[in-house]
């Protein structure tokens, strides 16, 4: 609730601090996927079942996702893209399903300039949420760059290969028949 205050006061760095310092809490919990590699090899508590008398583990894995996607929320506020993509990917680890991470990620990825990717996630997050404005406009402009890209990269490999000055990086030889 603290972290949260902060990211409402616009004290983004504070809200980052405050979500890291609840997720080192809650390092151990990890997806159900990754429950081979757990510390100790044990078994991994069942649904329901205490664990470690922390509560429900399911409650902690949501509770560590919504963290997640929280503090990119505020890392996407100071423009730290690198990391909301980090955090938001962990966070789609715990739960595949989760829109504003993905959304998130999105736009993240579409501000590193990775269109294929921040058009991949914002397809989806469009899908999830088909009234989100914000997303669908920035899925138009992901999708324009895209072309965009797709056509500087054939506009240059054209003009490499009508080069008359290029050099052949392969050497070539006569058959002889």
């Amino acid at each position: 609730k603290e972290a949260n205050g902060y990211f409402s006061a616009g004290r983004f760095r504070e809200a980052v601090a405050m979500y890291t310092s609840a997720l080192d809490l809650l390092e151990k919990y990890e997806p159900a996927s990754a429950s081979s590699s757990r510390p100790g090899g044990g078994a991994e508590p069942s649904r329901g079942e205490v664990a470690d008398g922390m509560g429900d583990e399911t409650e902690a894995l949501q509770l560590k996702t919504t963290l997640l996607a929280n503090r990119a929320a505020a890392l996407l506020k100071l423009e730290e893209w690198r990391h909301v993509v980090e955090d938001c990917t962990d966070a789609l680890r715990f739960d595949p399903q989760h829109c504003k991470a993905m959304l998130r990620r999105g736009f993240a990825y579409a501000r590193l300039k990775v269109w294929a990717k921040a058009a991949r996630d914002l397809e989806q997050a469009v899908v999830w949420e088909p009234g989100d404005k914000k997303a669908k406009a920035e899925l138009q402009m992901v999708r324009r760059m895209l072309q965009e890209q797709t056509k500087e990269a054939r506009d240059r490999a054209r003009r490499v290969m009508l080069d008359p000055t290029r050099q052949l990086s392969m050497p070539t030889r006569r058959l002889t028949v």
